[in-house]
């Protein structure tokens, strides 16, 4: 039962963290485009 709930509370701390991770990555590199484009 502990250990449910200590994947539970992992799951829940660590999603949102993984999913930030992704968006940074995804979102970066165009904003990185996109100012190098306006710089030009």
């Amino acid at each position: 039962m502990f250990n449910i709930v200590l994947v539970l509370l992992f799951l829940f701390c660590g999603l949102p963290l993984i999913f930030g991770v992704l968006i940074f990555v995804v979102l970066y590199p165009a904003w990185f485009l996109s100012r190098e484009e306006r710089e030009w």
